[in-house]
């Protein structure tokens, strides 16, 4: 789901997802009725002390509660006694973590706490919490015991069962990461706007919740100015609609390990589920996507028989397709044709190294059945260059993390899951005890990567290691037609290379260059900027020489010589496809010596003369 704004301080959106697990999204700001100005002081009950976001901050609790009672907009104050119906929910205690418990006290109890204290700021924490818990019983004796009391809260308090429903809205997005529900309420002539943000990807779960006191027309200004409105939609929904998804994935997320925590969730999932009752029920929930094992079937052989995959002809690549077919179909959304950065990290990090069991070739080839099916996927639904761009860029930033993953021994299924949220111990010494594969098999491992990288194994028993001379530009077989636009595409790889290289990369990449042109000289007949085919070269280049993106010099830093932001993966791609490189295995390879500077091939000399001695 692409980031939105909804003020000029606060972005509400997500992260990506490290390593497949949940994490934090966004943080937004505390409210600006909350203060830490003034003194602190202890209130007698232990619940009262423990109810804060960050209980390093020595607040008590009725201290914030005074100062939300100040505020011009009920939001504060229900933001509050959310936060403390969550500290004794029992949504929060996790079987798989017992230090995660929560304190040993009921809801009736804290209420009676509450209760029986004499501070205003007491009585309207107690009424607040009783009519956003939702339990009628609770909430009567609430109103019955306070008694006159009831008479010094603020008016607003008195009609918390006179919610307004003004309306419903939901934010999708063309790669389906995630889906954001706004609702629009308005309490005694209070506006009050909650965009829940539900991801697909972990498992149709609400990651965060977040609340203004703005009106919908003030989000919809906001969302018209600064969203990525090409990529993301925003459209009206059925308060019941609302209800019903939103409530399917509270639950869903509730179930979820690790729990998907941020600094507004689950605090403000209580005041959620006061809105949600307010909604009419009879709505319709997420409907994902069926796939029939004969539509999983029907869609590789359309893949495979494509022009995007008529070039996989090993016996493995029809059962990878399916492998991504089956993750795409089961997991998130449920749409294989779709597919985000934030997916293919998860499917390299996390899901395929983990779900999958297979020999060492079956899993280096899957990122090249990956970068063929992402884009037959998207040019099947029409998804525009950029979205398919964004990734392809994925794959290459994850493969060299998921080739050193997929290649060491490693928990799989049930075990890997409780490795990951630490509850299996003494996991190292239990590795080194499985014997996964033996040292020959890594040796042939390290040799056909190393092979993919200069040609074949031929190649490499034969490679030297002298530097690339200092070679001119080579015109012959070059198409007059073109001669303009590779003067100029020459000048700025030879101006970046005499900028961060040297003469060996610079003569690498008019090699590339070159060969290129000879290949497939309508590349540059096409519309577009002699910069993006320079930085395309120049980018190859470096990271095939492991010059860009491991120390010193990052892409982005590349990037920017040639005015750009992010590589041009695309136009990278059709240059590969041009002198065969789309063929290789490994991430960066040009599949061939001809473009490797003299210090890149010693390093590969020397691991090859490492993998050749017996153990």
């Amino acid at each position: 789901m692409r980031r939105f704004f909804l003020s000029d301080s606060t972005t509400f959106g997500k992260t990506r997802p490290t390593r497949g697990k949940p994490t934090t999204v966004d943080r937004v700001p505390k409210d600006k009725h909350r203060s830490s100005k003034h003194p602190p002081r202890r209130s007698g009950h232990p619940a009262l002390r423990s109810a804060r976001r960050h209980p390093e901050d020595d607040w008590d609790l009725l201290d914030e509660v005074e100062v939300a009672l100040t505020a011009d907009h009920p939001l504060t104050m229900l933001q509050t006694a959310s936060a403390v119906l969550n500290i004794v929910d029992s949504r929060n205690d996790h079987l798989l973590d017992p230090s995660a418990k929560r304190e040993d006290v009921s809801l009736p109890d804290l209420l009676n706490a509450l209760i029986a204290g004499h501070a205003p700021a007491a009585a309207a924490l107690a009424w607040t919490m009783a009519h956003l818990h939702g339990n009628e019983v609770l909430r009567a004796r609430v109103v019955r015991d306070l008694g006159t009391r009831s008479f010094l809260l603020p008016s607003w308090m008195h009609q918390l069962n006179k919610l307004e429903i003004v309306a419903a809205q939901h934010v999708t997005d063309m790669v389906r990461d995630g889906y954001n529900v706004v609702l629009h309420t308005r309490l005694a002539g209070h506006d009050l706007t909650t965009v829940t943000f539900i991801d697909f990807n972990l498992g149709i779960v609400v990651k965060d919740n977040f609340l203004s006191d703005k009106p919908l027309e003030n989000f919809n200004e906001v969302w018209r100015e600064q969203a990525d409105t090409q990529h993301t939609a925003l459209e009206p929904l059925s308060p019941a609609d609302a209800h019903a998804r939103i409530s399917e994935a509270i639950e869903a997320g509730a179930r979820t390990w690790p729990p998907l925590e941020s600094e507004d969730w689950p605090a403000t999932r209580p005041l959620l589920e006061w809105i949600l009752r307010q909604l009419p029920d009879g709505g319709t929930g997420f409907a994902r996507p069926e796939w029939s094992d004969d539509d999983r079937e029907a869609l590789a052989d359309h893949f495979l028989t494509s022009s995007f995959g008529v070039a996989l002809d090993l016996p493995d690549d029809r059962s990878i397709a399916g492998d991504l077919i089956w993750y795409r179909a089961d997991y998130g959304y449920g749409d294989p044709l779709r597919w985000s950065p934030t997916a293919i990290e998860i499917l390299m990090l996390d899901w395929y190294p983990r779900k999958i069991v297979a020999d060492q070739r079956y899993l280096r080839r899957m990122p090249l059945v990956l970068r063929d099916f992402v884009r037959f996927a998207h040019n099947e639904i029409g998804l525009d260059e950029e979205l398919t761009s964004e990734a392809l860029h994925a794959i290459e930033k994850y493969e060299y993390e998921y080739r050193q993953a997929s290649s060491k021994p490693r928990r799989q299924e049930p075990e890997a899951i409780f490795e990951a949220v630490g509850a299996l111990a003494s996991l190292d010494d239990d590795l080194a005890g499985d014997d996964l594969f033996d040292q020959d098999d890594l040796g042939i491992f390290v040799l056909d990567l190393l092979a993919d990288q200069v040609g074949d194994h031929d190649q490499l028993a034969a490679l030297t290691t002298e530097p690339l001379p200092d070679e001119l530009f080579d015109w012959r077989g070059l198409p007059t037609e073109i001669h303009d636009r590779i003067a100029e595409i020459v000048v700025l790889c030879d101006d970046c290379c005499d900028q961060h290289f040297d003469v060996e990369h610079r003569t690498a990449v008019r090699r590339m260059l070159h060969d290129v042109a000879v290949r497939d000289p309508q590349i540059f007949l096409r519309r577009a900027k002699v910069e993006t085919a320079a930085a395309a070269l120049c980018w190859m280049v470096a990271r095939a020489n492991e010059s860009v993106g491991y120390v010193g010099l990052q892409t982005q830093d590349l990037m920017r010589t040639f005015g750009l932001k992010s590589p041009p993966s695309t136009r990278a791609y059709t240059m590969r496809q041009a002198i065969g490189a789309d063929r290789t295995e490994w991430p960066g390879s040009l599949g061939s010596a001809r473009y490797l500077t003299g210090a890149r091939r010693q390093s590969i000399v020397t691991r090859r003369d490492q993998a050749y001695e017996p153990v």
